[in-house]
């Protein structure tokens, strides 16, 4: 019987000489994590993940509160080392880079758009969305970053400091620096759990958007509606994915993951 990761590869591309299999964007193998505890026992959380997730597709991990969904997000982004197991994105082993070249995968080549929007303080709109390039050495793109802020409607907004924008504001610069860079691999946990309907509509668009245009897009979310928006639903329970499916409705998936609860 296929796991979770079969059924998640990538379909291949044919070239001119032979069908090929393309290194998936994100990739996870038996994926195990541990937390220390007061009395000093570890307690593990993760139990074995494992998945594999193309370019060009986004993928939604759902479950009840607990189930080990932002952990698994936080570890196949490199940004929390699992105990044990492995991860590449874009067919790195994160374990075998060193330092120089984490950061330059980090930076030119995966997004994040978290729940808590991780800007920089003090710094303006425009300045938050050319990070990458002031860290990089590079000169922004003028046209692009217009481009940008005129999508996401903060051209008024673009010199103003971060911390005088309001939530729904400061997800939509968090949102923007990632439209700007366009990265192949995007990481967003629960990016609308604090907006209102219409700026989580809005989000949840461009995220579907940056999939069509190629991106493999990860995302955590407790709304069953914005996971249907995802080509692929990973249904975790306890640390482990009990189910996956695709092109599952809000319903199909509700009905997933009560009767993973009623098995456990």
């Amino acid at each position: 019987m296929s796991g979770p990761e079969d059924s998640l590869r990538p379909r291949g591309r044919r070239t001119d000489t032979a069908a090929m299999t393309p290194i998936a964007a994100v990739e996870a193998y038996a994926l195990r994590k541990s937390f220390p505890t007061p009395g000093g026992e570890p307690i593990e959380i993760l139990h074995g993940v494992s998945c594999a997730i193309g370019a060009g597709e986004m993928t939604a991990l759902v479950g009840p509160s607990g189930s080990g969904k932002s952990t698994t997000l936080l570890c196949l982004a490199g940004l929390e080392p699992a105990t044990s197991g492995r991860v590449a994105l874009m067919g790195r082993d994160l374990a075998a880079l060193s330092p120089a070249r984490a950061a330059e995968l980090y930076r030119d080549r995966v997004g994040f758009v978290f729940q808590a929007y991780n800007l920089v303080p003090y710094l303006s709109v425009r300045e938050n969305l050319t990070i990458s390039d002031t860290l990089a050495g590079r000169r922004p793109d003028r046209t692009r970053v217009q481009r940008v802020l005129a999508g996401l409607g903060l051209e008024a907004r673009a010199d103003a400091v971060t911390t005088t924008l309001s939530g729904g504001e400061q997800q939509r610069v968090a949102l923007g620096r990632v439209l700007y860079r366009r990265p192949p691999v995007v990481f967003a946990d629960e990016p609308t759990g604090a907006l209102d309907t219409r700026s989580a509509s809005f989000v949840l668009a461009e995220l579907r958007r940056l999939a069509d245009e190629g991106a493999a897009v990860v995302l955590v979310t407790h709304d069953l509606g914005a996971a249907a928006m995802a080509e692929t639903a990973l249904v975790m329970r306890d640390g482990v994915i009990v189910g996956c499916r695709r092109g599952a409705t809000p319903d199909e998936l509700l009905t997933v993951m009560n009767r993973a609860g009623e098995a456990a």
